[in-house]
């Protein structure tokens, strides 16, 4: 085996190492463009930090997602699930989670006698 095969070979392999991050990166850039929204039966929102009764910003904004899921009338319930520190009631969780959106943006369903269910 020659030096020039060698050289060759490793320009190849720079060569198809370069082309294949070129199209992941395309890819990743076309998919980041694709809407893929469609009806679901509720949307679920996983919780992150709160500070003093506040939502940390990545958990505001996975509220505000979901509101602006709501409200295009792609599911009919909002779940937020957060796991509870030690100390902090239940209650505490939903009510801020409840305050964060709008409480006038989920109407009570027309079936539900408990005014708490427009919130589970």
């Amino acid at each position: 085996m020659t030096r020039r095969f060698w050289l060759r070979l490793v320009a190849g392999l720079v060569v198809l190492a370069i082309t294949e991050a070129g199209w992941t990166c395309w890819r990743i850039v076309h998919q980041s463009t694709v809407q893929e929204l469609r009806p679901a039966s509720a949307i679920v929102v996983f919780g992150a930090a709160e500070y003093s009764g506040r939502p940390s910003p990545v958990y505001r904004a996975r509220l505000d997602h979901a509101f602006d899921l709501y409200s295009q009338h792609l599911a009919p319930w909002v779940i937020t699930y957060r796991r509870l520190g030690r100390g902090t009631p239940a209650s505490a969780k939903a009510a801020l989670a409840r305050n964060t959106c709008c409480i006038e943006a989920f109407p009570k369903p027309a079936d539900s006698r408990n005014p708490g269910d427009r919130y589970r």
